[in-house]
């Protein structure tokens, strides 16, 4: 049986005002790809956590947060603008189970059915929640976000604010909010000195696309339809070298990883000059940290791929990770306008379309304790390497090739979403154990 609670919330702040940035950057992903992803998941509950509880939290969380309170509205020439409302209701849905049922499968459908009904950013559609109740009991909860209103690291942030200034027996907040809302973002971005940062973030990407080669890749020869394929590789031998680049090198997992990948693309297209997209969630800066909000924006990573030890490799992609996060932060009109100019002086538009994300976040791996692995190890583990293909699709993401770093257990599992107009199945599978490839070589040289 599905049970529909009606919350109600009431904020302060309402009323239309001009995009922040980062929200400028969603929407431009939006006129790119036609379709609004989903943040979020579900996760099992804790005992003595009860609806009350619950739906108290839905209230306090979209009341409180202005963000989850927003509607996008267009002027009469047609530009996007932010209404946050003062009030309003949304639904908490109870999904009621009689023992022997699967709360974890049920929590998984209802995710499943949220994420595939959409978004809609012109009426009212920021949150939707679930929880999965056993004879009465919650056991499993869902809680999705429209990805346009709210980031990943804003989710985490609602999370921190719920744990430490709410109370969901008596539905007190405890503080006020931290952390800027989008409206604040707007006009702190309106500032000289946020002016001046922009300029110098401009100045990275304009030096960059007037240096960098046209295409990475040409045309492939291996046009597919559909065009866009998703090759999956699993590798618990990348992962124990990981673990010997990790305790070397001292960096971390995510730029030992993104090296691997620039080497790969080297060696695939030919090209030693490497310049990937990743998003940079910015909230290092002043203010942002605790903001629940859309903040993430494009950085440029430039990573000369050249010959040389790995060592060196994955020192460049760590320099070249921290410029590009330093250069994130700007108003992506200018840069659309920028990429303009610069596609007129050189003829064509540079390829900005080859992206690199580790998802993984907490979920990163850290150093394990023990004795580093050996290279036998390593080695004997390589049959275990998979190469899997998921379903074709025909839908445009804007990208030429993103791999995305998966959540895996002892293993590092990279999946590939890739033009086949550009990048044939075959270098695609290429280019993934490639990466195996070198992050053994570089954790275990020949010469050692």
């Amino acid at each position: 049986m599905l049970q529909q609670i009606v919350v109600q919330f009431k904020g302060e702040g309402s009323g239309p005002e001009p995009l922040s940035w980062g929200q400028w950057a969603q929407w431009g992903a939006y006129q790119i790809e036609g379709r609004l992803v989903s943040a979020g998941g579900t996760m099992k509950l804790d005992e003595g956590v009860t609806v009350n509880h619950l739906a108290t939290m839905l209230g306090l969380i979209v009341s409180r947060h202005q963000s989850l309170r927003t509607v996008i509205e267009l002027d009469d020439e047609g530009v996007p603008r932010q209404r946050v409302l003062e009030s309003g209701e949304l639904v908490l849905e109870v999904a009621h189970l009689e023992g022997g049922a699967d709360p974890a499968a049920v929590a998984e459908e209802i995710r499943r059915r949220y994420d595939e009904k959409g978004w809609d950013i012109y009426n009212y559609d920021t949150v939707r929640m679930a929880v999965v109740c056993v004879d009465g009991t919650p056991s499993h909860f869902v809680a999705m976000y429209n990805h346009f209103f709210i980031d990943g690291s804003g989710i985490d942030a609602i999370g921190r604010d719920m744990r430490a200034n709410l109370d969901l027996g008596t539905g007190r907040q405890l503080a006020p909010v931290e952390g800027m809302t989008p409206i604040e973002q707007m006009q702190s971005q309106q500032t000289a000195s946020a002016e001046r940062q922009q300029k110098v973030s401009l100045r990275h990407w304009e030096t960059t696309m007037r240096n960098m080669p046209l295409r990475l890749f040409g045309e492939s020869a291996d046009k597919r339809s559909p065009r866009f394929w998703l090759p999956t590789y699993n590798s618990p031998s990348a992962h124990l070298a990981v673990q010997v680049l990790m305790a070397r090198t001292k960096l971390h997992s995510s730029v030992i990883i993104l090296a691997a990948y620039a080497k790969a693309l080297a060696h695939v297209s030919g090209k030693d000059m490497i310049v990937l997209r990743s998003l940079v969630n910015n909230r290092y800066r002043p203010g942002l940290r605790e903001s629940v909000s859309p903040l993430a924006q494009s950085g440029l990573t430039v990573i000369d791929a050249s010959e040389c030890p790995f060592d060196e490799l994955a020192d460049r992609a760590f320099r070249a990770q921290v410029a590009g996060g330093r250069h994130g932060y700007y108003d992506p009109r200018e840069l659309w306008a920028l990429i303009d100019r610069v596609a007129q002086d050189r003829g064509q538009k540079p390829d900005l379309t080859v992206y690199y994300s580790d998802r993984r976040r907490a979920a990163a791996q850290g150093l394990q304790e023990g004795p580093l692995p050996s290279r036998d190890q390593a080695v004997a583990l390589l049959p275990q390497s998979t190469l899997t293909w998921g379903d074709e699709e025909d839908i445009q993401n804007g990208a030429t090739a993103f791999l995305l770093v998966n959540p895996a257990k002892d293993a590092i599992e990279c999946i590939m979403s890739a033009d086949t107009h550009k990048v044939s199945p075959a270098d695609m599978a290429a280019i993934l154990r490639e990466m195996e490839s070198v992050l053994l070589e570089g954790a275990f040289p020949a010469d050692h």
